[in-house]
C-alpha cells in the first residue's frame, strides 16, 4: 500500500479538493478495492473518490460446489477483498468494471500465436471460473470480471486482451506495437470517456 499512500498525498497537495479516478488492472484491482476501504475513511472516500475503474481484474470466485473452490489460487485474498469491499461499497463513487472478449479458451495445438493465446486462456479460466472454454481478455474470463453488483457499470470491449504481452512459461513473449490491450491508445478511448 505504501506506493499507493504516497501518490494520493501527493496528487491531494497538487490538486487540493478535487475528488480523484482510482484505476486499477488486474490484480490491482483488488489492491485498490481494498486499498480505499481499509486507508480512507469514510470521510476522505466522500471527499476524495470519484470512481473506482477496474480494467480485467477477477473479482468473483469460482461457482461453489465445484472442484475449482478447492484450488483457490488467490490463496484467501479474493474472499477477504469481497467482504471487506463488497461491489460499490463507496456511496457516491461511479464504479466500473472493464473486461475485455478477445480469447476463448480452447486447448489445441499451439502452433501459432492465436492458438497460443487460447490454451493460456483456458488454463487461466479454468480455475477462475470454472469452465476453459469460457470468453474473456486470454487471462480474465468475462464472468469473473464483472462485479456482481447491480450499481456497477459494466464495459465489455470485443477484441481487448488482458496486456501487452502474452505470459508464457520462461520469458514473456512481448505483443506486437499494435496489439489491442486495456493499455493500448485505441483501447483507453473504449473505458476512459465514463471517468467523472
Amino acid at each position: 500500500y505504501e506506493a499507493i499512500d504516497r501518490a494520493f498525498a501527493k496528487a491531494k497537495k497538487t490538486h487540493p479538493g478535487v475528488k480523484m479516478n482510482f484505476i486499477g488492472h488486474s490484480i490491482g484491482g483488488w489492491i485498490m478495492r481494498s486499498w480505499l476501504t481499509e486507508r480512507l475513511s469514510e470521510e476522505e472516500q466522500q471527499a476524495y473518490v470519484a470512481s473506482v475503474t477496474t480494467l480485467g481484474t477477477p473479482h468473483n470466485p469460482p461457482p461453489e460446489g465445484t472442484i475449482w473452490t478447492q484450488f483457490d489460487q488467490t490463496r484467501g485474498l479474493l474472499k477477504f477483498v469481497n467482504q471487506q469491499s463488497p461491489g460499490a461499497c463507496i456511496d457516491g463513487a461511479q464504479y466500473v468494471c472493464v473486461v475485455g472478449n478477445a480469447t476463448r479458451g480452447n486447448v489445441g495445438s499451439p502452433s501459432s500465436l492465436e492458438a497460443l493465446e487460447s490454451t493460456v486462456a483456458f488454463v487461466s479460466y479454468l480455475p477462475l471460473c470454472g469452465n476453459g472454454n469460457s470468453d474473456g481478455d486470454g487471462i480474465v474470463p468475462i464472468e469473473t470480471g464483472l462485479l456482481e453488483d447491480e450499481k456497477v457499470r459494466r464495459i465489455i470491449i470485443d477484441g481487448a486482451k488482458h496486456t501487452g504481452f502474452l505470459p508464457s512459461p520462461g520469458n514473456s513473449i512481448k505483443a506486437p506495437d499494435d496489439w489491442y490491450w486495456y493499455g493500448a491508445e485505441e483501447c483507453v478511448d473504449e473505458w476512459a470517456h465514463v471517468l467523472l
